[in-house]
C-alpha cells in the first residue's frame, strides 16, 4: 500500500475517536462496577439494577471497539471510517440540536458545534476527499 497524505484535521479527529475509546471503556467499568454500588445507594432491586448496568456496559464496550476501528479508518484514509464518522457526526448534530430545545444547556451546544465541524470538514473539505479518493 502506498503513502498517503492525511490530512492534520482528520488525524485530529482520529485521535479524538481514540479519546472517545478510553471514555467508553471507563463508562463501561464504571457500569460493572456500579451494579453494587447502586444497591448500596438506592433501594432498587439488584436484579433489575444490575441486568441494566450490565447491558449498558457491554453496549459501551461494543461502541468503544466500534470508535477505535474508526479512528484506526480515519488514521489510515479508509473511505468506510470517514462514511460513518460523518454519519455518527450527523446523529450527533440531531441529538444536540434536539437536545437543545428540550433545556438550553452549554455542554449541548459545544458538542454540537464540535460535530458540525467535523461532519462539515470530513463531507466538504478538498484534502479529505483527496486524502479519501
Amino acid at each position: 500500500m502506498k503513502n498517503k497524505y492525511i490530512p492534520v484535521g482528520v488525524k485530529v479527529i482520529s485521535i479524538l475517536y481514540y479519546i472517545g475509546v478510553v471514555g467508553l471503556v471507563a463508562l463501561a467499568i464504571l457500569s460493572f462496577i456500579g451494579t453494587k454500588a447502586i444497591g448500596l445507594i438506592m433501594p432498587v432491586p439488584e436484579l433489575l439494577t444490575s441486568s441494566i448496568l450490565i447491558v449498558m456496559g457491554i453496549i459501551f464496550l461494543a461502541f468503544a471497539v466500534l470508535s477505535f476501528f474508526i479512528g484506526y479508518g480515519l488514521w489510515k484514509s479508509q473511505k468506510w471510517a470517514r462514511i460513518v464518522a460523518i454519519i455518527f457526526a450527523i446523529i450527533g448534530v440531531i441529538m444536540y440540536i434536539i437536545s437543545l430545545v428540550g433545556q438550553f444547556t452549554v455542554s449541548p451546544l459545544i458538542m454540537l458545534i464540535i460535530d458540525s465541524a467535523i461532519a462539515g470538514y470530513l463531507l466538504f473539505a478538498k484534502e479529505v476527499k483527496k486524502a479519501f479518493a
